[in-house]
């Protein structure tokens, strides 16, 4: 049985043929080497370095490519030692090439700006400044760096697809069904949405092939999850002392008020807040108390707003609280 190194090396290999591939491995495992000597190879088979394309989604990522490949021309014209076994076939690769472009009299390590290697924006602004007068596009189209209003546009498009829908669990009618029929709130959270994809997308493709009621435990899980990470913090700010201490003082409150208070779950109080989402709707009710509306720093002083009057009968409880 092959063992991993040899493995690894035999994938490395036939990485740089002439095909396509998809190349995944951890932080560390030399996947910018494996892409700078593909680039080199390519540069040797080419007639112009321009018909290589290089797409990175950062400045940052093309900036390291084009360096390394850049440095890997340069040692191999000074004849530059190297011991390494992976840098010594990037070395090999980087002599053909450097030949390639004294055939062609590319000039490449003088005029390094032929090396295409850009990032995916970039290059459709490229191809957009080409376009022929005929097409009437208008003026030289630039990229946008003001994200928010494209993606409102595109959440108001898809809210408008219920113009289309006969169906009442159709998608768009079932979204607003949850948001009470309140399109402004919708197109908000979709909006927000396609700012994170990165996040929600690979979760998508591996659930679109479950029964929606797999689908709906496994979104469930992961939401539990995301809440009980933000309730372990919480339950640092507040540990179990803090929160015995504020048991009869939060029950109090809540006795002063409405049943339909932001406080009012505190009203039968009496077990320790753990970090489940089982008991976020009681730390909702904790913050309620503790927390300004406005802008969410603790009170300076209670009031009957809060549940304590300012009659004479409940005056040492109202200084506890300070």
């Amino acid at each position: 049985m092959m063992d991993l190194n040899a493995q690894d090396a035999a994938n490395r290999i036939r990485a740089l043929e002439l095909e396509s591939f998809i190349v995944e491995a951890p932080a560390g495992a030399g996947k910018t080497e494996l892409l700078t000597q593909r680039y080199l190879k390519l540069l040797a088979t080419v007639e112009e370095p321009e018909e290589i394309i290089a797409l990175t989604f950062t400045n940052k990522a093309a900036t390291e490519m084009r360096n390394r490949i850049l440095l890997s021309l340069t040692h191999a014209e000074q004849q530059t030692p190297e011991t390494k076994a992976h840098k010594l076939v990037t070395r090999g690769l980087a002599e053909k090439a450097l030949h390639q472009s004294n055939m062609k009299q590319w000039q490449i390590l003088s005029q390094p700006s032929r090396l295409r290697i850009l990032t995916i924006d970039a290059l459709c602004s490229s191809l957009t400044r080409q376009m022929p007068l005929l097409s009437r596009f208008g003026g030289q189209p630039v990229v946008s760096d003001d994200t928010d209003t494209h993606y409102n546009d595109a959440a108001r498009r898809a809210i408008a697809e219920i113009m289309h829908e006969t169906k009442m669990d159709d998608t768009v009618t079932t979204a607003l069904r949850y948001m009470d029929n309140n399109a402004e709130k919708l197109t908000e959270l979709l909006a927000k949405m396609l700012a994170r994809r990165d996040q929600w997308l690979p979760m998508v493709g591996r659930l679109h092939d479950l029964e929606p009621a797999a689908m709906l435990a496994s979104t469930e899980h992961a939401l539990r999850s995301l809440i009980a990470d933000d309730l372990k913090a919480a339950s640092q700010v507040l540990p179990a002392n803090v929160q015995q201490a504020l048991m009869p003082l939060a029950r109090f409150a809540a006795s002063n008020l409405d049943s339909d208070a932001d406080i009012a779950p505190l009203l039968d109080w009496q077990y320790t807040l753990s970090a489940d989402a089982d008991d976020l709707i009681m730390w909702q009710a904790l913050a309620n108390l503790l927390l300004t509306k406005t802008d969410k720093t603790y009170r300076k002083s209670p009031n009957k707003n809060n549940g304590f009057p300012a009659d004479k009968e409940h005056k040492s409880k109202k200084d506890d609280f300070t």
